[in-house]
């Protein structure tokens, strides 16, 4: 199968970093026999009915424009690494800000949306202790409930 739709996750980390990279790598080489997109995305945690009052309170619009730089940071490497790709002109990238409960199910709800993303790139973090020491929390909850290829890239 050759990824037309590749999903990075971006959290402005080094292992993310890493995930762009190696997005840029794949759609470089699998742009030279079809147009490939890839969509950098970074979640922001859709609070719900939380009120200012509630204790860890973020401005939703503080999250947002925070998350939109990061993505498009993002979006800005991944055209960086594919400048050097000769094919990397087939390549359309797109920067995204997706909102849910969680950053798992924000990665999740947009690769399964459009139905066509054939795979999803996300760093490791790992911050979650022993049963997380080789995965992070958000990396395990992806490649359990995906319906595509999950790379995970290690910085």
């Amino acid at each position: 199968m050759i990824p037309q739709r590749i999903l990075v996750a971006t959290d402005g980390s080094p292992a993310a970093k890493a995930a762009e990279s190696l997005a840029a790598d794949i759609a470089g080489l699998m742009s030279a026999s079809r147009p490939v997109e890839v969509v950098v995305v970074t979640a922001v945690h859709d609070a719900g009915n939380l009120s200012p009052e509630t204790p860890g309170f973020i401005p939703k619009s503080a999250e947002f424009s925070e998350a939109t730089v990061i993505s498009q940071q993002g979006a800005d490497h991944v055209r960086e690494m594919l400048a050097q790709v000769p094919s990397g002109s087939q390549v359309r990238v797109e920067a995204k800000v997706l909102e849910a409960m969680t950053p798992g199910g924000a990665i999740i709800a947009e690769a399964h949306a459009a139905g066509t993303c054939s795979l999803i790139i996300m760093g490791n973090r790992g911050h979650g202790g022993l049963a997380e020491a080789l995965l992070g929390s958000v990396s395990q909850d992806v490649v359990h409930r995906a319906h595509c290829p999950v790379m995970i890239a290690r910085a």
